[in-house]
């Protein structure tokens, strides 16, 4: 499709629906069923509290992005379970929190919509963080802004 990677002024109006990969596919028709996935369960016209950075991590030679992923939202964004210790991520969430930034420190729950000029494919971003040492990374945090502290794996 045409819409991966396809960048967006600032301040643009965009579906969060969209960006999350929860409404409904043009492409693709809907056979899903009323409840059929808690992530399906608003609609898309609903409105939804949604903070919305992005951020670029340079890893250093032999360092991790340290975060822990699933696939979600209908397969569209990469899903964060745990920011991991001695990984970039944590060194990031440090920065953050050092310099008054801490509602941009990566957080469980969090969701990664894109990587550098890649989205809607978490196979595809899960490479491009494996293959690339400059990672521009877009974040979606459904209910807002991030608490004072993020949290991290133990």
């Amino acid at each position: 499709s045409g819409e991966h990677g396809r960048a967006r002024p600032l301040g643009a109006k965009v579906s969060l629906a969209d960006v999350l990969g929860i409404g409904p596919d043009p492409e693709t028709p809907s056979t899903a069923s009323p409840g059929s996935s808690s992530e399906a369960s608003w609609s898309a016209s609903e409105d939804v509290d949604a903070f919305v950075f992005g951020l670029t991590l340079r890893l250093a030679d032999g360092t991790e992005l340290g975060l822990t992923t699933s696939q979600g939202g209908r397969g569209r964004h990469l899903a964060i379970e745990a920011v991991l210790p001695g990984g970039a991520a944590e060194a990031w969430n440090r920065q953050c929190t050092g310099n008054g930034a801490a509602e941009r420190a990566l957080l469980p729950g969090d969701r990664i919509t894109g990587v550098n000029d890649v989205a809607g494919d978490p196979q595809a971003m899960l490479l491009e963080c494996g293959r690339c040492q400059l990672l521009r990374i877009q974040v979606v945090r459904v209910g807002g802004s991030a608490p004072a502290s993020p949290r991290e794996a133990p």
